[in-house]
């Protein structure tokens, strides 16, 4: 059994790469920030799981990784799929702001 990462888990083509993991039989962790959706994903099967965190969130980003290499120490592929809409101009962790190029 392949142990699979999905950022952006719980919904879109997330959540339809994990639909299609657990029907190959793989084990999914699904990281998300709506736990109605983790909740959700975690009845199809009892092979995934579910990390809820802000992955725009430094601290959170750090927790989720954290978690994973704690309980899984071997990670067969990742699969990003989180996606938000941002500002303009958002404060970065360090204190600057980061500009973002628009049409």
């Amino acid at each position: 059994m392949r142990v699979i990462v999905i950022s952006g888990g719980t919904d879109g083509m997330g959540r339809a790469t994990l639909e299609a993991r657990i029907r190959r039989g793989d084990e999914v962790v699904a990281i998300g920030s709506n736990p109605a959706k983790g909740r959700a994903v975690r009845a199809l099967s009892g092979r995934v799981h579910f990390l809820q965190a802000d992955l725009r969130s430094v601290a959170q980003t750090r927790r989720a990784v954290d978690t994973i290499r704690g309980r899984w120490p071997r990670v067969d592929a990742l699969a990003l799929f989180a996606n938000r809409p941002s500002p303009r101009s958002v404060p970065s962790w360090h204190g600057s702001t980061i500009h973002r190029r628009t049409r």
